[in-house]
């Protein structure tokens, strides 16, 4: 049987430590910095490389077959990585949408921008779902 009791006082010795205190230092530093690059990744689109076009070539990228084989003939469910940046983009410059959303059963955010919205669909994964409003 684990003792937990010991492993608990170990955790906190080590915690407490100034090797502890520099790896947990140098954890959040990191998240830190991870966190100013997305939001300078963010503010750059927007300042720079936003456009109507651009969401909507991101957009037929995501849906081509193309793209959608290529991860899936290797077991991998295709990332989307840039449909998260533009949801990202919405969330800080956009207007919350989600009181908008009708049937938004797995819905946990939603936000339109410069005519689209930008909706986050959680349930056994996440996803981000992009439509055109008309």
């Amino acid at each position: 049987m684990i003792d937990t009791r010991s492993l608990a006082e170990k955790f906190k010795a080590h915690i407490e430590s100034p090797i502890g205190k520099k790896e947990f230092q140098d954890y959040f530093d990191k998240i830190n910095n991870e966190a100013v690059i997305h939001s300078n990744h963010i503010n750059r689109l927007h300042n720079h490389f936003y456009s109507k076009e651009l969401v909507n070539k991101i957009i037929a990228k995501y849906k081509s077959d193309e793209y959608y084989n290529r991860w899936i003939k290797r077991s991998i469910e295709p990332p989307c990585d840039l449909h998260w940046l533009l949801f990202d983009h919405a969330k800080v410059y956009g207007e919350d949408s989600y009181h908008k959303v009708i049937n938004g059963y797995f819905t946990t955010e939603s936000y339109d921008y410069d005519g689209f919205r930008y909706e986050r669909l959680d349930g056994q994964g996440s996803v981000i779902i992009i439509t055109e409003l008309k």
